[in-house]
């Protein structure tokens, strides 16, 4: 192999390193961002159990309580 062929082989070598660490930096972004709307989501799943558990014990309180059905019924009447 000559120097010329020795060299542009190097080249070719350094330029296949350069192209791995950018997918490795490009993938990397890509988990970052992955990761990010993974925990979004799970975050406004908790939310959104924890609302559906509030509104389970709210109903089950304004169900039992007579003023409410008092009002209840007086809404319905004018409807």
């Amino acid at each position: 192999m000559t120097a010329k062929e020795r060299r542009q082989m190097r080249k070719l070598e350094i330029r296949l390193e350069e192209s791995e660490k950018m997918l490795d930096r490009i993938n990397q972004s890509h988990m970052d961002q992955f990761r990010t709307i993974y925990e979004d989501r799970c975050a406004m799943l908790e939310a959104m159990e924890l609302v559906s558990e509030a509104y389970g014990l709210i109903r089950g309180r304004v169900k039992g309580d007579p003023q409410y059905q008092a009002k209840k019924a007086e809404i319905e009447a004018n409807f």
